[in-house]
């Protein structure tokens, strides 16, 4: 039987349902929906996951400590159609600014902070969509980090988490069960009053999207293509600036193209 206790915050925050252990959060989520529960904007946090998984079934170490929750998106824009993963990525990019954290998205869900001049993940996005309802894994490094021998060789980021990098120290830190409904909230309010960063809004793009202006390299399946970041499409896909002209990635591995990430986060060339 599943057992949850449901919350909210006096002052607009949709329903957390907050669990011990868990398979996944996403596939908790899809029993408390299957139940009748689980609405557009509430979420499930759980303290830890035996088999949380990332993109392309990639196992996500779950310690407790660490944010993992599954949020519930509306049937709206901007999570109809491509666009959800990156939009959503940059809201969180957008909240994560309320506490001075210049937080990145490294396209299409991943983010990423600086630490000792080299950018590092933090938190990374699964959409999974069933039955047509959007749910959005989501996995936070709040004080634990995976070191780098338990990364993938050669293909994955370093890594941070957010007591190492909060302003004022990680004493000010908050913890995972009070960070998760600050930052529901948050997105919460952003979409209710339409200022969330629509990945359309120039703006928002170049305030928080890694390596725009830089040469980088999508890898795709077997495809290798090197070019200029120039930003995103209304749609969501990474526009490419190659040799024969513009191309639009809705999938892949976006990296550098020396697979070095020291110094990226600094004055990054942007254009217009």
């Amino acid at each position: 039987m599943l057992a949850a206790a449901p919350l909210t915050d006096s002052a607009g925050c949709p329903f957390v349902w907050r669990l011990g252990e868990v398979s996944s959060t996403l596939d908790a989520a899809q029993a408390l929906m299957a139940a009748g529960h689980l609405g557009p904007w509430e979420s499930l946090q759980a303290v830890r996951q035996r088999n949380g998984r990332g993109q392309l079934r990639r196992q996500w170490l779950s310690p407790a400590g660490n944010i993992y929750a599954t949020l519930r998106l509306p049937a709206s824009e901007p999570f109809r159609g491509t666009e959800a993963t990156p939009a959503l990525s940059l809201m969180l990019a957008a909240a994560f600014a309320q506490w001075g954290l210049a937080v990145r998205v490294k396209w299409p869900n991943d983010l990423v902070v600086e630490k000792d001049g080299e950018a590092r993940k933090i938190a990374g996005i699964l959409m999974e969509e069933r039955g047509g309802i959007l749910s959005a894994g989501i996995g936070i490094n709040v004080v634990w980090r995976p070191e780098p021998a338990a990364l993938r060789a050669g293909a994955a980021m370093p890594a941070a988490c957010l007591t190492e990098i909060w302003p004022g120290g990680a004493g000010r830190c908050p913890g995972a069960e009070r960070l998760w409904p600050l930052l529901v909230k948050s997105l919460y309010s952003a979409y209710s009053s339409r200022r969330s960063p629509m990945i359309r809004c120039h703006e928002a793009v170049s305030r928080h999207l890694l390596w725009q202006g830089r040469q980088v390299v999508i890898e795709d399946g077997e495809e290798r293509v090197s070019g200029i970041l120039a930003g995103l499409h209304p749609d969501g896909g990474a526009r490419l600036l190659c040799g024969d002209g513009e191309r639009i990635f809705y999938s892949g591995s976006l990296r550098l193209p020396d697979d070095n990430h020291k110094g990226v986060l600094h004055g990054q060339q942007e254009l217009c």
